[in-house]
């Protein structure tokens, strides 16, 4: 996997309203640029935010790539797993 490039910094909430002088460098993280293609599925955690997740969806289906295959996890009340339910 090729290292991340400062190109793609992203500063968090905190940072972006701190002064350039205190930022807390530690917490910035780098992202490589997504594609559609990229992805064959994605699966949500079973506690997602449900706005989160809509806005999610919403950028899945009109950005990246309708074909994407969406899974919401749930708890098996009868194991201890998850199970996915397509979206």
């Amino acid at each position: 996997m090729p290292r991340p490039s400062t190109m793609y910094a992203a500063l968090t909430p905190e940072q972006a309203n701190h002064p350039k002088e205190t930022w807390d460098w530690r917490e910035i993280h780098h992202y490589m640029p997504l594609k559609g293609d990229y992805f064959e599925s994605i699966y949500f955690v079973v506690n997602t935010d449900s706005t989160e997740k809509e806005k999610m969806i919403q950028y899945v289906r009109k950005k990246l790539n309708s074909q994407i295959n969406l899974y919401q996890m749930h708890v098996d009340e009868n194991a201890f797993r998850l199970n996915p339910e397509m979206i």
